[in-house]
């Protein structure tokens, strides 16, 4: 009789802790929608500031997209947070007085962001233009090109003149041209 109350007894304490963890995980699970939630919008509130040339807001904006994504992590497929925060670090790298890191970690995102915005033209713009600063010419010259040949570019190039010596003929392949400053 001792026997089967012991198994009893560790059958109830099974099932509690499995139902238990499951409430556990649920109520992290929703905390977390909720804290990144909260992150992502403060990122956007403090774009949007900088937007309105409020310079000092970019870093801080910068700042809460880097916890929100660090956060968010792989759970969070968000694309248009991605290309906001990638604009922000683009920005920030094409300002005078940027630092050599700041550009160069605003390129893996800038890419990224690319990636998975295909369509988003101006994003390819400012990592073009990222590019050039740090003399990738031949990267910046394919990210150009393809929006040349893009019948989507928003009027963000030049129109091409007839003799062919556009924009993407402008940089050059291998330095000391067109950006450098």
């Amino acid at each position: 009789m001792k026997l089967q109350h012991r198994y009893l007894l560790l059958a109830v304490l099974a099932v509690t802790g499995v139902v238990g963890m499951a409430v556990g995980y649920r109520l992290w699970r929703d905390r977390v929608a909720r804290s990144t939630a909260i992150l992502r919008d403060e990122a956007r509130r403090y774009g949007d500031q900088s937007d309105h040339g409020d310079h000092g807001d970019i870093d801080k904006a910068i700042q809460a997209y880097a916890h929100y994504m660090e956060y968010a992590g792989t759970r969070a497929d968000d694309r248009v947070a991605l290309a906001e925060y990638a604009a922000l670090l683009g920005e920030r790298a094409c300002q005078p007085g940027s630092t050599n890191r700041q550009v160069s970690d605003a390129v893996p995102v800038l890419e990224d962001a690319s990636r998975k915005n295909p369509d988003d033209q101006r994003l390819r713009l400012r990592l073009a233009e990222v590019l050039v600063r740090i003399r990738r010419y031949a990267n910046a010259r394919e990210h150009l090109e393809v929006m040349r040949q893009s019948s989507r570019d928003h009027g963000l190039l030049p129109a091409e003149p007839a003799g062919g010596t556009g924009v993407v003929e402008k940089v050059p392949e291998h330095g000391g041209g067109w950006f450098d400053r």
